[in-house]
């Protein structure tokens, strides 16, 4: 009995799917461009984002259709960096000028061009300085935080080359079509729905430079295809120096429905020799207010709020004494009302 139950053993463990050359060899990609990633320890990288807007209501604001270009920078030394956000033009006058962003290894500070600054003694996960679509972190986006517990979180450069990032991925068992290998990777919540993501690649190669990485998430009803050209590098590291993405709505419809378009331009890219510290830090003098979020108040008021407030304090005093003296001419009243009827 024994003797016949081992072929079948045999048979059974021949039968289980194996992880092919090829997968292995993304695997043995996906580490060596996180370590080649790793070992930049300064960064400074400038790229054009434009946005188009299509397939939605902009009745309310006079617009058929709206797009802007921004001049995006990323400046990272170690765990420090600097976010920058500059308006080149837009259909839409209303859009902010200018936000930075700024971690020093300890503190947090956002910037806006309307005067107003928020600290904070921790590193916040997004602002409005950073974009998804940054191009030197454009690869591994599937491995981006973002979720229902977390919708300002955004994949930074220097979340790639902390210690410890991606250990333990692994890459989904992939499919070949075309010369390509596709996988598919789980996300994290959106819209209280699971969300996918799919990468595809050339088979052949040393460094991890996808082709396409679409994203779907269900709960949102929407899926991007993220297209990555012209691939370039900073060291040993490799990364797209051009962006092209498409929003459709999703379940797909045919024709699909497109919601907004998006490219991304690579400026420049440099490892600078040295960064200076004060780069990692924003001028709090440059802010009309500043809002310090561990204390949860305002550190600096502009004078015209002060004015403000002392206007609203003085008309609030006023309504009180106009309300007090209402009512003490309406106790007179009442008296003098009993008395006459006594």
């Amino acid at each position: 009995m024994r003797e016949q139950l081992i072929p079948l053993v045999l048979a059974a463990f021949a039968c289980l799917p194996l992880a092919s050359p090829a997968d292995q060899d993304a695997q043995a990609r996906f580490e060596s461009s996180l370590r080649n990633a790793k070992s930049l320890s300064n960064v400074e990288v400038h790229w054009r984002d434009t946005l188009w807007i299509k397939e939605l209501d902009l009745k309310a604001v006079n617009l058929q259709d709206f797009s802007r270009t921004m001049h995006y920078s990323f400046i990272a030394a170690g765990p420090k960096f600097r976010a920058t956000c500059k308006l080149i033009s837009g259909t839409s006058t209303n859009i902010t000028q200018l936000t930075e962003a700024a971690f020093d290894g300890k503190s947090y500070a956002e910037y806006s061009s309307n005067g107003s600054m928020v600290t904070s003694g921790r590193k916040e996960p997004g602002s409005n300085s950073e974009t998804p679509h940054n191009p030197i972190i454009a690869p591994f986006m599937f491995l981006t935080k973002l979720s229902d517990d977390c919708r300002k979180c955004v994949l930074r450069f220097t979340d790639l080359t902390s210690e410890g990032f991606a250990n333990g991925v692994t890459l989904a068992r992939g499919q070949k079509a075309d010369g390509l290998l596709e996988f598919q990777m789980s996300g994290l919540p959106l819209g209280k729905q699971p969300t996918t993501w799919t990468i595809a690649m050339d088979e052949d190669g040393g460094s991890f430079t996808p082709r396409t990485i679409k994203f779907i998430a269900p709960g949102s009803k929407y899926e991007v295809v993220h297209r990555f050209l012209e691939y370039t590098n900073l060291g040993a590291y490799q990364f797209p120096s051009r962006v092209e993405w498409t929003m459709c709505s999703y379940p797909p419809t045919s024709p699909p429905t497109v919601l907004s378009t998006g490219t991304v331009t690579l400026v420049s890219a440099h490892i600078p020799d040295q960064i200076a510290d004060s780069v990692f830090k924003l001028d709090e003098n440059a802010a009309a207010v500043v809002w310090d979020s561990d204390q949860r108040k305002l550190t600096r008021t502009a004078p015209e709020l002060v004015k403000v407030k002392t206007a609203t304090r003085t008309a609030r005093i006023v309504l009180l004494v106009v309300m007090f003296m209402t009512v003490v001419a309406l106790i007179a009243v009442a008296k003098r009302f009993v008395s006459r009827k006594g």
